[in-house]
């Protein structure tokens, strides 16, 4: 066989783990990185807040999207609380 072609198919076969082994872990894991900003929404008294890590395309990140009512000061001290959390890549507030 080829060297090109083994690479390629243990590329391929590598890719095909790693993405069945996140579709199988991947709700604990959102789970333990969602834990970090629920912690700090409680923390700062926001009753409505919510918290995602899908991107407009619909995947799964590691970018916390939180949203609720709060004002600009909590706003920021829930967005860097979550940040410090290491398994979250950034954080950041939207819109309903």
């Amino acid at each position: 066989m080829h060297n090109g072609v083994k690479l390629l198919t243990g590329l391929a076969v590598t890719v095909l783990l790693v993405r069945g082994y996140a579709m199988h872990r991947g709700q604990a894991l959102q789970s333990l990185l969602a834990q970090a900003a629920v912690t700090a929404l409680q923390a700062e008294g926001v009753p409505d807040g919510s918290v995602a890590f899908r991107n407009d395309l619909g995947l799964i990140s590691r970018v916390a999207h939180i949203s609720g009512t709060a004002d600009a000061a909590t706003r920021a001290r829930v967005i860097a609380a979550t940040r410090r959390h290491p398994g979250v890549a950034d954080a950041r507030w939207v819109a309903r």
